[in-house]
């Protein structure tokens, strides 16, 4: 499970500064699907952070 979401961290991190450090117009949808799984994964480890916290 930690691979998988490395991999994820790494696609979604890649795509968002190909967007910000290069003129290269990456279609929207692209763009999207790299935002929708970097918000995924923080939503995912703040619920982790919080449910180890009430143990």
């Amino acid at each position: 499970m930690k691979y998988i979401k490395l991999i994820l961290i790494l696609i979604s991190v890649t795509i968002i500064s190909l967007q910000l450090f290069t003129d290269y117009n990456i279609s929207k949808w692209i763009k999207a699907v790299g935002y929708l799984i970097f918000v995924m994964l923080f939503f995912v480890e703040y619920r982790n952070s919080i449910k180890n916290k009430r143990k």
